[in-house]
């Protein structure tokens, strides 16, 4: 064990009584290594915010050669919104048609229509339905407008 520099080292700090010294020395060397690590880790963060400020700046290039008028950006995100969301839509919007009006069992239109029958002859028998008849009708209007927005 005598030949190992290790042990030679920890004889020479006994035989010496620098055990404090030693201590300052351990606790230096580990502030030194805390310090080492901010450092590559401020490095290490500086050149993140280089990067972002390169592709920022890459970024705004393209926006300016674009040269978009006012309100030019708000209409493309709409564009993109629609796009990205076109199966939705058509889904929906068929889904509504068939409800509305193109649904021969059951949609509204049919249902309106009828009810707008049923109300003719109530109000014959009593006027006091005539209001009702009104709204349906107007609720009619509504929907074959709708039908033709949808479409």
């Amino acid at each position: 064990q005598l030949l190992k520099p290790e042990y030679q080292l920890q004889l020479l700090d006994t035989f010496c009584h620098n055990q404090s010294l030693l201590q300052q020395l351990n606790h230096q060397f580990h502030l030194w290594k805390q310090q080492q690590q901010k450092l590559a880790d401020f490095r290490q963060q500086c050149a993140e915010n280089e990067a972002r400020k390169q592709l920022l700046h890459y970024q705004i290039e393209e926006l300016n050669e674009f040269a978009l008028k006012q309100g030019e950006f708000e209409e493309l995100d709409l564009t993109q919104k629609r796009l990205a969301n076109s199966e939705l839509l058509s889904r929906g919007s068929q889904s509504v048609l068939q409800l509305l009006s193109e649904n021969e069992t059951a949609n509204i239109e049919n249902l309106l229509n009828k009810t707008v029958s049923y109300l003719d002859e109530l109000v014959e028998a009593d006027e006091q339905f005539k209001e009702a008849l009104q709204l349906i009708q107007q609720a009619q209007i509504y929907v074959q407008e709708a039908f033709s927005e949808v479409q």
